[in-house]
Formats: structure tokens, sequence, C-alpha cells
């Protein structure tokens, strides 16, 4: 089996995703939400405002992984990190490149931006993290996120993750991306996601317990209740990434935007 790497924002299904990558194969290790991805994410989102600081924190990862692929992981907390340091392995050691997958989950933004609301304060550590821990997600820079709402910020993230993601690897022979309201359980979608990161097509594609890790408390609505304002402040900053990968074609989006 290939080391695989599935890179997205959050809030994308990886739960879900990995319950079913150990469902057909018991030998596979946690692959989601390893000890130190914490520590990761905040010191990758640190490197993503300074290409100097890119260069440095790669270098710090090569010497973390000995310059090999690291273990394969469904963990959106290490996404940026892997993205900085499988980008550099992969160019200078091109024989990796047959042996590799990477696959890109993404989620339409207005769903990914309404579930981060709601879930930003489900729990107290939520809290914190989301609103206390100082680069726990990326950042614009101080003043430009000074200027935004926390619902703007959510629309940055989903851009400019996604954006890294794409640019970094859609050159690379083993990139694959799958939408996560395509791989629900049973699916054709989810069958070729999984026998792409278990090597074999017999798969199983159900699972009893079907928790996408989903919110329980929806203070904030989802897409069709927003305003015209709150609509046009989204697609202001998502709508090229989003016609890329196929959201926002509805006539209801569009008459909300006022197209």
């Amino acid at each position: 089996m290939k080391p695989f790497y599935i890179l997205s924002t959050g809030r994308c299904g990886t739960t879900f995703v990995s319950k079913m990558i150990r469902l057909n194969d018991q030998s596979i290790g946690e692959i989601h939400q390893l000890l130190d991805s914490k520590w990761m994410n905040v010191r990758a989102n640190i490197a993503l405002s300074s290409k100097g600081a890119r260069n440095r924190y790669t270098a710090s990862l090569s010497h973390k992984f000995d310059y090999v692929l690291p273990p394969s992981s469904t963990d959106p907390l290490r996404s940026v990190a892997y993205t900085f340091y499988l980008k550099d392995l992969l160019k200078k050691q091109q024989d990796l490149q047959d042996n590799t997958i990477i696959i890109h989950l993404v989620r339409d933004p207005r769903d990914f931006v309404s579930s981060f609301m709601n879930w930003k304060n489900r729990k107290f550590s939520g809290k914190i993290a989301h609103h206390l821990t100082p680069f726990w997600m990326p950042e614009p820079g101080v003043i430009k996120r000074w200027s935004m709402s926390k619902f703007e910020h959510f629309c940055w993230i989903w851009e400019k993750k996604n954006r890294l993601f794409y640019e970094e690897f859609a050159w690379f022979p083993g990139y694959y991306l799958f939408r996560m309201e395509d791989l629900r359980a049973g699916s054709e979608q989810l069958q070729i996601l999984l026998s792409l990161v278990l090597g074999k097509d017999d798969v199983v594609t159900q699972l009893e317990d079907e928790d996408y890790n989903s919110t329980i408390s929806k203070y904030f609505p989802y897409w069709n209740l927003w305003s015209p304002k709150q609509a046009g402040k989204l697609d202001t900053i998502c709508s090229g990434m989003m016609q890329e990968f196929g959201y926002g074609g509805e006539m209801a989006w569009k008459k909300i935007l006022g197209h």
C-alpha cells in the first residue's frame, strides 16, 4: 500500500474517511488526530505567513522525518505542514512520485463556513483554539485580520488553504481531488477513494455509525438563509476556487447574490 495524505481545511468529513479506511484495513494505525498535530498546525500556519518562516519550517520537517515520507494521515491539522514538506521532498526525490498518493478533499465553502461558525463554540477547547490561540488558523496579517469578521476569516481560510493544496500539487501524478459531498456512504466516489489509498478494489463503503463529527448546535444558518451581504462577502473571497471545484451554480445562490 502506498503512503497517502488527505489534505483538507477541516470540517470536510476526514473523521468519516479515516474510519472507513481503518474499517477496510485494521492493520492501519492511527491516521487521524495524531499527538503532535496541534503543534505542527500552529507552526505551519506561522510559516504560511512568511516565505522565510516557511523555508525554515520545511527544513525542520526534513530533519523531523529524516528526508523520507512521513506517516500517512487524514488529519487536517497536519495538512499545511505536509504540503510544505511533501512538495519539497517529492521534487527533490522524483523516485517517490510513483509511490505517493495525495488526496485533496474539498467541501462547499458555504457549508464549510457555516459548519465552522457552529463548531467553533461547541466545546470549551474549541473556543480557546479559535478565539485565543495565535495561528490556530492561518492569519492574513494583523491589520487585515482585525478588519475581518469571524465569518470573513473562515471564508478567507477556505480560499487560502484550498488554493495552497491545489497550486502546490495539481502537477503531481498522484494528486486526486474529491468533494466531500460525493463521498457519502455507499457512493461510487467513496469506493474510488478507498481503492486508491488501500490499493484494492474490494472495499466496504458502508458504516453503521455515520456520525461525520457533526455539529449539534446550529445557531448559524446554512447558506440558503444567508443575507445578500453575507453571500456577497463569501462570493468576493471564494468565487474563483468555488468555480474551479464546481460550486456556486445554483439558481438559489445566484438569486441571493442578485445575479
